[in-house]
Protein backbone atom coordinates (compact mmCIF):
# COMPACT_ATOMS: atom_id res chain seq x y z
CA UNK A 1 0.00 0.00 0.00
CA UNK A 2 1.67 3.26 -1.43
CA UNK A 3 0.69 6.93 0.73
CA UNK A 4 -0.63 9.99 0.14
CA UNK A 5 0.15 13.46 -0.02
CA UNK A 6 -1.66 16.28 2.34
CA UNK A 7 -0.60 19.62 2.22
CA UNK A 8 2.01 19.56 0.11
CA UNK A 9 4.23 16.72 2.20
CA UNK A 10 4.00 12.82 1.36
CA UNK A 11 3.14 10.68 4.05
CA UNK A 12 7.22 8.70 3.59
CA UNK A 13 8.50 11.96 5.33
CA UNK A 14 7.03 11.20 8.39
CA UNK A 15 8.04 7.13 7.87
CA UNK A 16 4.12 6.30 8.11
CA UNK A 17 3.37 2.84 6.31
CA UNK A 18 0.01 3.11 5.38
CA UNK A 19 -1.94 -0.33 5.70
CA UNK A 20 -5.27 0.33 4.08
CA UNK A 21 -7.32 3.53 2.58
CA UNK A 22 -11.81 3.18 3.03
CA UNK A 23 -13.47 4.92 0.51
CA UNK A 24 -16.92 4.42 -0.77
CA UNK A 25 -17.20 4.37 -5.04
CA UNK A 26 -19.14 7.73 -4.65
CA UNK A 27 -20.13 10.47 -2.17
CA UNK A 28 -23.12 9.60 -0.17
CA UNK A 29 -26.19 10.66 -2.60
CA UNK A 30 -29.79 11.91 -1.13
CA UNK A 31 -32.82 11.58 -3.15
CA UNK A 32 -34.90 14.26 -3.50
CA UNK A 33 -39.04 13.23 -3.77
CA UNK A 34 -42.03 14.69 -3.35
CA UNK A 35 -45.21 12.96 -1.91
CA UNK A 36 -48.53 13.91 -3.26
CA UNK A 37 -51.49 13.32 -2.02
CA UNK A 38 -54.02 10.83 -3.24
CA UNK A 39 -51.44 9.73 -5.17
CA UNK A 40 -49.28 6.12 -4.83
CA UNK A 41 -45.81 6.96 -4.90
CA UNK A 42 -43.91 10.06 -5.40
CA UNK A 43 -42.07 12.28 -7.64
CA UNK A 44 -38.23 11.42 -8.37
CA UNK A 45 -35.90 15.22 -8.78
CA UNK A 46 -33.08 13.97 -8.52
CA UNK A 47 -30.25 13.10 -6.07
CA UNK A 48 -28.35 15.76 -3.74
CA UNK A 49 -24.10 14.77 -3.01
CA UNK A 50 -23.06 14.58 -0.19
CA UNK A 51 -18.88 14.99 1.42
CA UNK A 52 -17.09 12.36 0.48
CA UNK A 53 -14.73 10.70 3.21
CA UNK A 54 -11.65 8.89 3.32
CA UNK A 55 -10.11 6.72 6.43
CA UNK A 56 -6.76 5.93 6.18
CA UNK A 57 -5.20 3.31 8.47
CA UNK A 58 -1.77 3.95 9.35
CA UNK A 59 1.26 2.63 10.98
CA UNK A 60 4.22 4.50 12.64
CA UNK A 61 7.49 2.22 13.95
CA UNK A 62 10.00 3.94 16.71
CA UNK A 63 13.87 2.67 17.84
CA UNK A 64 12.16 3.70 20.76
CA UNK A 65 8.49 5.02 22.56
CA UNK A 66 9.94 8.27 22.82
CA UNK A 67 11.01 8.54 19.13
CA UNK A 68 7.54 7.33 18.13
CA UNK A 69 5.75 9.61 20.06
CA UNK A 70 8.16 12.55 18.75
CA UNK A 71 6.96 11.09 15.46
CA UNK A 72 3.47 11.28 16.29
CA UNK A 73 3.68 14.68 17.44
CA UNK A 74 5.24 15.84 14.26
CA UNK A 75 2.37 14.10 12.17
CA UNK A 76 -0.23 15.95 14.39
CA UNK A 77 1.31 19.53 13.37
CA UNK A 78 1.49 18.92 9.52
CA UNK A 79 -2.16 17.49 9.35
CA UNK A 80 -4.00 20.07 11.64
CA UNK A 81 -5.21 22.93 9.25
CA UNK A 82 -8.07 25.67 9.69
CA UNK A 83 -9.24 25.11 5.56
CA UNK A 84 -8.91 22.34 3.21
CA UNK A 85 -5.39 21.21 1.92
CA UNK A 86 -4.85 19.14 -1.54
CA UNK A 87 -5.10 16.16 -1.05
CA UNK A 88 -3.11 13.48 -2.90
CA UNK A 89 -3.45 9.28 -3.25
CA UNK A 90 -0.30 7.98 -4.71
CA UNK A 91 -2.71 5.46 -6.45
CA UNK A 92 -4.28 8.09 -7.68
CA UNK A 93 -0.99 11.04 -8.63
CA UNK A 94 -3.47 13.29 -11.34
CA UNK A 95 -6.24 13.43 -9.00
CA UNK A 96 -6.81 16.05 -6.25
CA UNK A 97 -9.16 16.29 -3.30
CA UNK A 98 -9.30 19.33 -0.99
CA UNK A 99 -9.68 18.14 2.53
CA UNK A 100 -9.14 18.27 6.13
CA UNK A 101 -8.71 15.55 9.20
CA UNK A 102 -11.53 15.44 11.09
CA UNK A 103 -12.58 13.10 14.15
CA UNK A 104 -10.51 11.61 16.60
CA UNK A 105 -7.03 10.18 15.88
CA UNK A 106 -6.79 7.33 18.98
CA UNK A 107 -3.26 5.63 18.66
CA UNK A 108 -2.62 2.65 19.95
CA UNK A 109 0.69 0.93 20.43
CA UNK A 110 2.09 -2.39 20.74
CA UNK A 111 5.97 -1.74 22.09
CA UNK A 112 7.62 0.69 19.57
CA UNK A 113 5.12 0.62 17.36
CA UNK A 114 1.81 3.04 16.88
CA UNK A 115 -1.48 2.00 15.00
CA UNK A 116 -4.19 4.89 13.90
CA UNK A 117 -6.91 5.88 11.46
CA UNK A 118 -6.95 9.20 10.11
CA UNK A 119 -10.27 10.21 8.85
CA UNK A 120 -10.17 12.64 5.62
CA UNK A 121 -12.95 14.92 4.99
CA UNK A 122 -13.94 16.52 1.31
CA UNK A 123 -16.62 19.15 1.62
CA UNK A 124 -16.60 19.37 -2.04
CA UNK A 125 -16.90 15.53 -2.88
CA UNK A 126 -15.07 16.03 -6.56
CA UNK A 127 -11.64 15.54 -7.90
CA UNK A 128 -9.42 17.80 -9.79
CA UNK A 129 -7.36 16.82 -12.52
CA UNK A 130 -4.23 19.04 -13.54
CA UNK A 131 -4.86 22.58 -14.31
CA UNK A 132 -5.40 22.36 -18.40
CA UNK A 133 -4.93 25.95 -20.26
CA UNK A 134 -6.22 26.14 -23.75
CA UNK A 135 -3.86 27.58 -26.82
CA UNK A 136 -4.69 31.48 -27.52
CA UNK A 137 -7.89 31.79 -28.59
CA UNK A 138 -7.86 34.90 -31.44
CA UNK A 139 -11.41 33.77 -33.64
CA UNK A 140 -15.18 32.21 -32.89
CA UNK A 141 -16.47 30.22 -32.25
CA UNK A 142 -14.00 27.74 -30.90
CA UNK A 143 -13.99 24.07 -29.78
CA UNK A 144 -12.63 23.13 -26.00
CA UNK A 145 -11.62 19.79 -25.63
CA UNK A 146 -12.29 18.92 -21.45
CA UNK A 147 -10.97 16.44 -19.55
CA UNK A 148 -12.63 14.54 -16.76
CA UNK A 149 -15.85 12.77 -16.12
CA UNK A 150 -18.12 15.77 -15.17
CA UNK A 151 -19.41 18.96 -15.70
CA UNK A 152 -17.09 21.53 -15.10
CA UNK A 153 -16.54 25.38 -14.65
CA UNK A 154 -13.97 27.51 -16.67
CA UNK A 155 -11.87 30.44 -15.77
CA UNK A 156 -11.89 32.83 -18.63
CA UNK A 157 -9.53 35.05 -19.47
CA UNK A 158 -9.87 37.64 -22.03
CA UNK A 159 -7.00 40.19 -22.74
CA UNK A 160 -8.42 43.60 -25.31
CA UNK A 161 -6.40 44.99 -27.80
CA UNK A 162 -8.79 47.53 -28.60
CA UNK A 163 -11.47 49.42 -26.17
CA UNK A 164 -15.14 47.98 -26.50
CA UNK A 165 -17.82 48.76 -24.84
CA UNK A 166 -19.21 45.12 -24.21
CA UNK A 167 -18.53 41.40 -23.99
CA UNK A 168 -20.58 38.02 -24.12
CA UNK A 169 -19.52 34.29 -24.34
CA UNK A 170 -22.22 31.56 -24.98
CA UNK A 171 -22.12 27.87 -25.04
CA UNK A 172 -24.82 26.05 -27.16
CA UNK A 173 -27.51 26.50 -23.74
CA UNK A 174 -26.29 29.45 -21.67
CA UNK A 175 -24.34 33.50 -22.17
CA UNK A 176 -22.53 35.75 -19.87
CA UNK A 177 -22.98 39.36 -21.15
CA UNK A 178 -21.25 42.29 -19.76
CA UNK A 179 -21.94 45.93 -20.95
CA UNK A 180 -24.06 46.41 -24.04
CA UNK A 181 -22.73 47.11 -27.80
CA UNK A 182 -22.85 50.54 -29.34
CA UNK A 183 -26.36 51.48 -31.06
CA UNK A 184 -26.49 53.09 -34.57
CA UNK A 185 -27.34 56.65 -33.06
CA UNK A 186 -24.72 56.30 -29.88
CA UNK A 187 -21.02 57.75 -29.63
CA UNK A 188 -18.67 55.70 -27.99
CA UNK A 189 -16.47 57.72 -24.95
CA UNK A 190 -13.55 56.15 -23.07
CA UNK A 191 -14.90 56.08 -19.37
CA UNK A 192 -11.55 57.04 -18.15
CA UNK A 193 -8.15 58.72 -19.48
CA UNK A 194 -4.55 57.69 -18.22
CA UNK A 195 -2.92 61.33 -17.28
CA UNK A 196 -0.18 58.73 -16.14
CA UNK A 197 0.83 54.87 -15.38
CA UNK A 198 3.94 54.74 -14.31
CA UNK A 199 5.59 51.33 -13.51
CA UNK A 200 7.81 52.64 -11.15
CA UNK A 201 11.01 51.13 -12.16
CA UNK A 202 12.78 54.61 -12.75
CA UNK A 203 12.80 58.06 -11.26
CA UNK A 204 12.89 59.90 -14.41
CA UNK A 205 10.19 62.33 -14.97
CA UNK A 206 10.10 62.56 -10.99
CA UNK A 207 11.06 65.81 -8.70
CA UNK A 208 11.69 66.32 -5.15
CA UNK A 209 8.72 66.96 -2.99
CA UNK A 210 8.97 68.02 0.84
CA UNK A 211 5.54 68.83 1.87
CA UNK A 212 4.46 65.60 4.39
CA UNK A 213 2.15 65.27 7.36
CA UNK A 214 4.00 66.01 10.37
CA UNK A 215 7.60 65.02 9.25
CA UNK A 216 10.88 65.76 7.01
CA UNK A 217 11.76 64.77 3.92
CA UNK A 218 15.01 62.81 4.04
CA UNK A 219 16.80 59.95 2.50
CA UNK A 220 16.38 58.42 -1.16
CA UNK A 221 14.10 56.19 -3.27
CA UNK A 222 15.89 53.42 -5.03
CA UNK A 223 14.04 51.70 -7.57
CA UNK A 224 14.46 48.18 -7.09
CA UNK A 225 13.92 45.73 -10.67
CA UNK A 226 10.12 46.50 -10.47
CA UNK A 227 8.74 48.84 -7.75
CA UNK A 228 9.73 51.68 -5.97
CA UNK A 229 11.08 51.20 -2.25
CA UNK A 230 13.11 53.30 0.08
CA UNK A 231 16.81 53.36 0.27
CA UNK A 232 17.53 55.56 3.09
CA UNK A 233 15.08 56.89 5.27
CA UNK A 234 17.64 59.51 7.00
CA UNK A 235 16.74 60.49 11.13
CA UNK A 236 14.56 62.28 12.86
CA UNK A 237 12.74 62.53 16.08
CA UNK A 238 9.05 62.28 14.35
CA UNK A 239 8.24 60.64 11.03
CA UNK A 240 10.87 60.81 8.70
CA UNK A 241 11.62 59.60 4.86
CA UNK A 242 12.59 60.06 1.58
CA UNK A 243 9.80 61.53 -1.18
CA UNK A 244 9.04 62.54 -5.05
CA UNK A 245 6.54 64.13 -7.23
CA UNK A 246 5.69 63.65 -10.54
CA UNK A 247 3.44 65.59 -12.41
CA UNK A 248 0.97 65.70 -15.57
CA UNK A 249 0.48 68.17 -18.09
CA UNK A 250 -3.33 67.44 -17.52
CA UNK A 251 -5.41 68.17 -14.94
CA UNK A 252 -8.41 66.20 -13.65
CA UNK A 253 -12.02 67.78 -12.21
CA UNK A 254 -12.93 63.92 -11.80
CA UNK A 255 -10.22 61.37 -11.11
CA UNK A 256 -8.83 58.65 -9.94
CA UNK A 257 -5.63 57.29 -8.04
CA UNK A 258 -4.47 53.68 -8.16
CA UNK A 259 -1.54 52.42 -6.56
CA UNK A 260 -0.24 48.48 -6.55
CA UNK A 261 1.80 48.52 -3.07
CA UNK A 262 2.91 46.11 -0.93
CA UNK A 263 3.20 46.37 2.91
CA UNK A 264 4.55 43.45 4.88
CA UNK A 265 5.61 43.45 8.67
CA UNK A 266 7.72 40.89 10.67
CA UNK A 267 7.84 42.25 13.97
CA UNK A 268 5.26 43.78 16.01
CA UNK A 269 7.80 45.92 17.24
CA UNK A 270 7.64 47.99 13.59
CA UNK A 271 6.43 51.19 12.39
CA UNK A 272 6.30 52.65 8.54
CA UNK A 273 4.18 54.22 6.46
CA UNK A 274 3.61 54.69 2.32
CA UNK A 275 1.86 58.22 1.15
CA UNK A 276 0.45 59.14 -2.04
CA UNK A 277 -0.18 63.25 -1.63
CA UNK A 278 -2.71 64.63 -4.91
CA UNK A 279 -1.23 67.91 -6.02
CA UNK A 280 -3.08 70.22 -7.88
CA UNK A 281 -1.65 72.40 -11.05
CA UNK A 282 0.93 74.18 -8.29
CA UNK A 283 2.13 71.27 -5.95
CA UNK A 284 -0.61 72.03 -3.63
CA UNK A 285 -1.91 69.12 -1.88
CA UNK A 286 -5.31 68.10 -2.70
CA UNK A 287 -5.82 65.22 -0.95
CA UNK A 288 -3.81 61.72 0.47
CA UNK A 289 -4.06 58.45 0.18
CA UNK A 290 -1.77 56.13 2.86
CA UNK A 291 -1.50 52.85 4.38
CA UNK A 292 0.20 53.35 7.82
CA UNK A 293 1.54 51.38 10.62
CA UNK A 294 2.06 54.00 13.76
CA UNK A 295 1.96 51.42 16.85
CA UNK A 296 4.48 49.73 18.90
CA UNK A 297 3.04 45.87 20.27
CA UNK A 298 0.57 45.29 16.94
CA UNK A 299 0.40 44.46 13.32
CA UNK A 300 -2.03 47.32 12.63
CA UNK A 301 -2.05 48.40 9.08
CA UNK A 302 -4.43 51.34 8.89
CA UNK A 303 -5.78 53.34 5.69
CA UNK A 304 -6.25 57.08 5.57
CA UNK A 305 -8.10 59.11 2.92
CA UNK A 306 -8.02 62.44 2.91
CA UNK A 307 -10.13 65.39 1.30
CA UNK A 308 -7.85 68.71 1.33
CA UNK A 309 -4.83 69.02 3.62
CA UNK A 310 -3.46 68.25 6.89
CA UNK A 311 -4.47 71.30 8.54
CA UNK A 312 -8.24 72.03 6.74
CA UNK A 313 -8.68 68.45 5.43
CA UNK A 314 -11.93 66.14 6.09
CA UNK A 315 -10.60 62.23 6.70
CA UNK A 316 -13.29 59.68 5.33
CA UNK A 317 -11.11 56.81 5.89
CA UNK A 318 -8.91 56.26 9.10
CA UNK A 319 -8.81 53.03 10.40
CA UNK A 320 -6.74 49.77 11.08
CA UNK A 321 -10.54 47.79 10.47
CA UNK A 322 -11.31 45.02 12.59
CA UNK A 323 -8.27 43.69 15.50
CA UNK A 324 -8.00 40.29 16.06
CA UNK A 325 -5.80 38.04 18.31
CA UNK A 326 -4.61 35.25 15.99
CA UNK A 327 -1.41 32.42 17.46
CA UNK A 328 1.54 32.74 14.69
CA UNK A 329 2.98 29.81 14.28
CA UNK A 330 6.78 29.67 12.86
CA UNK A 331 8.89 26.20 12.38
CA UNK A 332 12.27 26.44 13.02
CA UNK A 333 15.25 23.65 13.46
CA UNK A 334 16.31 22.91 16.81
CA UNK A 335 18.57 19.60 18.27
CA UNK A 336 16.15 17.04 20.46
CA UNK A 337 18.18 14.76 21.90
CA UNK A 338 21.08 14.81 19.29
CA UNK A 339 18.67 14.91 16.47
CA UNK A 340 17.93 17.61 14.21
CA UNK A 341 13.69 18.36 14.84
CA UNK A 342 11.14 20.74 12.98
CA UNK A 343 9.57 22.38 16.03
CA UNK A 344 6.54 24.54 15.82
CA UNK A 345 6.83 27.99 18.22
CA UNK A 346 3.43 29.34 18.75
CA UNK A 347 2.51 32.81 20.46
CA UNK A 348 -0.70 35.10 20.28
CA UNK A 349 -0.38 38.37 18.34
CA UNK A 350 -2.42 41.29 17.70
CA UNK A 351 -3.49 41.80 14.15
CA UNK A 352 -5.59 43.95 12.49
CA UNK A 353 -7.93 43.37 9.36
CA UNK A 354 -5.33 45.20 7.02
CA UNK A 355 -1.83 43.92 7.92
CA UNK A 356 0.30 41.92 5.74
CA UNK A 357 -1.18 43.25 2.75
CA UNK A 358 -0.74 43.22 -1.13
CA UNK A 359 -3.25 44.95 -3.65
CA UNK A 360 -4.38 47.89 -4.97
CA UNK A 361 -5.43 50.76 -3.01
CA UNK A 362 -7.67 54.20 -4.47
CA UNK A 363 -8.82 57.02 -4.41
CA UNK A 364 -11.63 59.37 -6.57
CA UNK A 365 -13.06 62.07 -6.90
CA UNK A 366 -16.38 62.82 -9.24
CA UNK A 367 -18.08 65.61 -8.20
CA UNK A 368 -18.54 66.17 -4.50
CA UNK A 369 -18.44 61.82 -4.10
CA UNK A 370 -14.90 60.99 -2.52
CA UNK A 371 -14.39 57.24 -2.55
CA UNK A 372 -10.94 55.31 -1.84
CA UNK A 373 -10.67 51.28 -1.37
CA UNK A 374 -8.34 48.84 -0.64
CA UNK A 375 -8.54 45.34 -2.56
CA UNK A 376 -6.08 42.66 -1.09
CA UNK A 377 -4.93 40.80 -4.07
CA UNK A 378 -4.02 37.17 -4.48
CA UNK A 379 -3.22 34.85 -6.81
CA UNK A 380 -5.57 32.50 -9.27
CA UNK A 381 -4.16 30.12 -12.03
CA UNK A 382 -1.21 32.37 -12.02
CA UNK A 383 -3.42 35.48 -12.12
CA UNK A 384 -3.79 38.32 -9.64
CA UNK A 385 -7.53 38.57 -8.40
CA UNK A 386 -9.12 40.09 -5.53
CA UNK A 387 -9.59 38.41 -2.39
CA UNK A 388 -11.20 41.08 -0.06
CA UNK A 389 -12.65 44.78 -1.13
CA UNK A 390 -13.27 47.94 1.50
CA UNK A 391 -14.94 51.00 0.24
CA UNK A 392 -14.80 54.34 1.83
CA UNK A 393 -17.87 56.94 0.68
CA UNK A 394 -18.22 61.01 1.66
CA UNK A 395 -20.17 63.11 -0.17
CA UNK A 396 -19.12 66.60 0.56
CA UNK A 397 -21.87 68.74 1.31
CA UNK A 398 -19.85 71.95 0.08
CA UNK A 399 -19.47 71.27 -3.04
CA UNK A 400 -16.70 74.55 -3.61
CA UNK A 401 -14.27 73.06 -1.06
CA UNK A 402 -12.15 70.21 -1.96
CA UNK A 403 -12.71 70.77 -5.69
CA UNK A 404 -9.32 71.57 -7.13
CA UNK A 405 -8.63 69.62 -10.45
CA UNK A 406 -5.32 66.95 -9.72
CA UNK A 407 -2.23 67.55 -11.60
CA UNK A 408 -0.12 64.93 -10.15
CA UNK A 409 0.87 62.71 -7.07
CA UNK A 410 3.52 62.54 -4.57
CA UNK A 411 4.97 59.53 -2.68
CA UNK A 412 6.39 59.03 0.37
CA UNK A 413 8.19 56.33 2.39
CA UNK A 414 8.14 57.75 5.63
CA UNK A 415 9.88 55.69 9.22
CA UNK A 416 8.94 57.08 12.60
CA UNK A 417 12.10 58.17 14.58
CA UNK A 418 14.54 54.96 15.84
CA UNK A 419 12.03 52.58 15.95
CA UNK A 420 12.11 49.73 13.20
CA UNK A 421 10.71 50.56 10.11
CA UNK A 422 8.63 48.11 8.41
CA UNK A 423 10.50 45.82 5.98
CA UNK A 424 8.82 45.51 3.20
CA UNK A 425 6.82 49.02 1.66
CA UNK A 426 7.00 49.25 -1.60
CA UNK A 427 4.56 50.50 -4.94
CA UNK A 428 4.95 48.84 -8.02
CA UNK A 429 2.65 50.53 -10.64
CA UNK A 430 0.88 54.01 -9.60
CA UNK A 431 -2.06 55.63 -12.38
CA UNK A 432 -3.52 58.51 -11.90
CA UNK A 433 -6.52 58.87 -14.83
CA UNK A 434 -9.26 61.42 -15.42
CA UNK A 435 -12.65 60.20 -15.40
CA UNK A 436 -15.20 61.29 -18.01
CA UNK A 437 -18.93 62.21 -17.26
CA UNK A 438 -21.29 59.84 -19.40
CA UNK A 439 -23.88 61.29 -21.03
CA UNK A 440 -27.19 59.95 -22.51
CA UNK A 441 -26.08 59.65 -26.06
CA UNK A 442 -23.05 58.02 -25.50
CA UNK A 443 -22.23 54.37 -24.39
CA UNK A 444 -19.16 54.10 -22.56
CA UNK A 445 -16.14 51.51 -23.33
CA UNK A 446 -15.84 49.64 -20.29
CA UNK A 447 -12.85 48.12 -21.19
CA UNK A 448 -9.65 49.60 -22.11
CA UNK A 449 -6.76 48.38 -24.93
CA UNK A 450 -4.61 46.40 -21.97
CA UNK A 451 -7.21 45.11 -20.29
CA UNK A 452 -7.42 41.57 -18.55
CA UNK A 453 -11.05 40.63 -18.08
CA UNK A 454 -11.22 37.25 -15.93
CA UNK A 455 -14.28 34.89 -15.65
CA UNK A 456 -14.32 32.50 -12.96
CA UNK A 457 -17.04 30.51 -13.82
CA UNK A 458 -16.29 28.45 -10.65
CA UNK A 459 -16.28 30.63 -8.12
CA UNK A 460 -18.54 32.96 -9.81
CA UNK A 461 -17.16 36.57 -10.00
CA UNK A 462 -15.40 38.74 -12.88
CA UNK A 463 -12.71 41.08 -12.76
CA UNK A 464 -10.65 43.54 -14.83
CA UNK A 465 -7.53 43.70 -13.98
CA UNK A 466 -7.59 42.07 -10.68
CA UNK A 467 -10.60 44.27 -9.44
CA UNK A 468 -13.65 42.50 -8.93
CA UNK A 469 -16.19 43.51 -11.33
CA UNK A 470 -19.80 42.92 -11.67
CA UNK A 471 -21.05 46.05 -12.25
CA UNK A 472 -21.53 45.95 -15.80
CA UNK A 473 -22.44 42.03 -15.59
CA UNK A 474 -26.35 42.11 -17.46
CA UNK A 475 -29.27 40.53 -15.94
CA UNK A 476 -30.00 36.72 -17.02
CA UNK A 477 -26.50 35.96 -17.52
CA UNK A 478 -25.21 32.90 -16.23
CA UNK A 479 -21.66 31.92 -15.18
CA UNK A 480 -20.60 29.01 -17.98
CA UNK A 481 -20.45 25.30 -17.81
CA UNK A 482 -18.36 23.21 -19.82
CA UNK A 483 -19.40 19.01 -20.15
CA UNK A 484 -16.75 16.93 -19.12
CA UNK A 485 -14.98 14.02 -21.98
CA UNK A 486 -16.37 16.20 -24.49
CA UNK A 487 -15.50 18.89 -26.65
CA UNK A 488 -17.61 21.88 -26.24
CA UNK A 489 -18.24 24.77 -28.49
CA UNK A 490 -18.33 28.52 -27.81
CA UNK A 491 -18.68 31.81 -29.24
CA UNK A 492 -17.80 35.11 -27.82
CA UNK A 493 -17.73 38.54 -29.20
CA UNK A 494 -16.32 41.06 -29.84
CA UNK A 495 -13.59 38.39 -31.50
CA UNK A 496 -11.94 41.25 -33.25
CA UNK A 497 -11.03 42.89 -30.28
CA UNK A 498 -9.44 40.44 -27.52
CA UNK A 499 -7.67 37.48 -27.46
CA UNK A 500 -8.69 34.38 -24.92
CA UNK A 501 -7.56 31.83 -22.97
CA UNK A 502 -9.66 29.28 -21.38
CA UNK A 503 -8.47 27.15 -18.10
CA UNK A 504 -10.26 24.26 -16.86
CA UNK A 505 -9.70 21.13 -14.63
CA UNK A 506 -11.35 17.74 -15.23
CA UNK A 507 -13.40 17.30 -12.51
CA UNK A 508 -14.33 13.30 -11.06
CA UNK A 509 -16.60 11.83 -8.70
Amino acid sequence: MRGFKFAGKHSSEYHILVTNISRSILPPLTEKTVNVPSRSGGYFFGTEIGMREFQVDITISGKTDTEMMETFRDIGVWLRWDEEQELIFDVEPTKTYFSYLTGSTDLQTVGTTGFATLRFLCPDPYSYGPLIESPVITSSPVEVKVEGKEKTYPVIVANFKENSTYFSMATKDQYIHIGNPEGLDQITIPPEEKLFDDEMISTSGWTSFTNVDQGSVQGAITPDDWSFVASDYGKGSEWHGPALQKMSTTSAKHFRLEAMVGFYSISQMEMGRIEFYLLDSNGNVVGKLALMDAWVGSESTKIEARAGTRDDGHYFANTAGSMSYKKKTTYVKKKVRGKTKTVAQTQTEEYGQYSDFYGKITIERIGPVWKAQLIRLSKLFGLEVATSRVEFRWVNPDIDQYNAPVSGVAIHFGQHSTYQVVPSMYCSQLTLKKINPITTIAIPEIIEKGDEVVIDCEVGSIYKNGTVWLSELNMGSQYLSLEGDSINNLAYQPANKCEMKIYHRGRYL
